[in-house]
């Protein structure tokens, strides 16, 4: 982004962009604060990321309070009926996930898998009942099915990785 930024300055006389830059550190709650300091302090004309959908709501929210536009690379799951409605100050760069599924879902097909095992992180938001959901629809499309979910802690809480899988599954990891 900062070549992108350079490059638009260096071509523009009349237009100069600068970035500014927080890492929400895969929290909702962070995004959302650092969303209402760049709004209200640095007084960004646009906020981009955000790479889950719970971060993109809650900043959306905020956008669209302030008339800010927020573009995020994530969608949601399912798109909710009124999101248009909800968050008019949102662009999402991504439809949703359901077409990340439907690929998940045709490899499993294609190896001809009947049972699959989901690893997935836990976060205190949810956001990922919905794309669980969707893929177990998915693979019952394909005549598969979700054997076992294997759910982490918050990547950002484990210090050793190998101790939390073993410690979820009962192996120990080589």
């Amino acid at each position: 982004m900062g070549i992108a930024v350079r490059e638009f300055n260096n071509g523009s006389p009349n237009h100069k962009l600068s970035l500014k830059f927080q890492d929400s550190r895969r929290s909702p709650l962070q995004a959302a604060r650092a969303a209402v300091k760049l709004i209200e302090k640095d007084k960004v004309e646009v906020i981009i990321g955000m790479e889950r959908w719970d971060e993109a709501a809650l900043v959306a929210d905020i956008g669209s309070q302030a008339k800010v536009p927020v573009i995020s690379f994530s969608g949601p799951a399912i798109t909710p009926p009124l999101a248009s409605s909800r968050w008019p100050f949102l662009i999402r760069m991504a439809r949703s996930d359901s077409n990340q599924i439907r690929c998940i879902a045709a490899v499993v097909q294609s190896y001809n898998w009947r049972r699959v095992v989901t690893v997935y992180e836990d976060y205190a938001y949810g956001g990922d009942a919905g794309m669980l959901a969707l893929l177990s629809k998915a693979l019952q499309d394909v005549g598969s099915e979700i054997e076992y979910n294997l759910i982490l802690p918050p990547f950002s809480l484990i210090t050793d990785p190998k101790d939390a899988v073993s410690k979820r599954t009962g192996k120990t990891t080589e």
